[in-house]
């Protein structure tokens, strides 16, 4: 009986030790699978990181030509309104001029009636 006793208890601490074993071996390849894991997301996070400051730097491009774009726009405008301004004032100009004469000649007509 004493053996047998005996042997139930090497056989407890065997499975002791085996259980032990695999859970030192569960914890290290558990260690090992979130170190992995935190390195894929370090990468991850870097990738991210370079995208966005890319993203960025197309964003800011993208606001400065838009902003020549509208200058050259409104320089554009501005000469066509400075000719516009031109051509009105080179109309204007000779229609007075003609309203002038025909008021002259309308008032020379109505003062001056043969009787």
């Amino acid at each position: 009986m004493e053996e047998g006793f005996k042997e139930a208890l090497e056989r407890d601490e065997a499975l002791k030790q085996r259980m032990d074993e695999l859970f030192e071996t569960l914890r290290q390849r558990m260690e090992e699978g979130f170190k992995e894991a935190l390195e894929r997301d370090e990468a991850l996070r870097q990738e991210f990181q370079r995208e966005i400051k890319g993203l960025r730097q197309e964003i800011a491009s993208l606001r400065e030509e838009f902003r020549s774009d509208l200058q050259r726009e409104v320089k554009r405008l501005e000469e066509q309104i400075g000719r516009l301004e031109k051509w009105l004032f080179a109309l204007t100009v000779p229609v007075l001029v003609s309203m002038l004469g025909i008021l002259g000649l309308l008032s020379q007509a109505f003062l001056f009636k043969p009787a």
